[in-house]
């Protein structure tokens, strides 16, 4: 059963389902993550704005800008898309890369690595969008 994520609200520029961490400047504040974060969940698939008639009007295409409160998919939360930045295979966990962007973990070294969520879906490259299951965590990898 997932767990209620907690309300955020935007401290900057967050991109439709990109991964979200808690922003440690400020109490209550959510920001993109970045590489290798820890991350508290997914941003919703839409923007912040309704759909418009008006060919005129320039949308900034963002889940959020400073000020604005989000949806977030938090742990537990299943079938929920996210925006890759690498190849997934299937069953691969999930971490963010510089810009929010799920890429598998790595499997050799000695960092930390803080994953999001775990792959339901294969994708071939960057820009693709694929469920997952939001699924917080860490694990070290092997020492190659």
């Amino acid at each position: 059963m997932p767990n209620t994520p907690p309300q955020l609200m935007a401290n900057g520029n967050i991109r439709p389902l990109r991964f979200v961490k808690i922003d440690v400047s400020a109490d209550e504040k959510g920001i993109q993550a970045t590489d290798n974060s820890k991350i508290v969940g997914v941003s919703q698939p839409g923007t912040n704005f309704p759909p418009l008639n008006d060919s005129h009007v320039t949308l900034d295409g963002m889940a959020a800008i400073a000020g604005e409160t989000f949806q977030l998919y938090g742990e537990g939360d299943d079938g929920v898309l996210v925006e890759i930045g690498a190849a997934v295979v299937r069953g691969d966990y999930l971490k963010s890369d510089s810009v929010g962007r799920a890429v598998p973990i790595a499997t050799s070294g000695t960092t930390l690595q803080r994953y999001g969520a775990e792959a339901l879906q294969s994708g071939a490259a960057a820009g693709e969008f694929i469920r997952v299951h939001v699924r917080i965590g860490s694990e070290r990898p092997a020492i190659a």
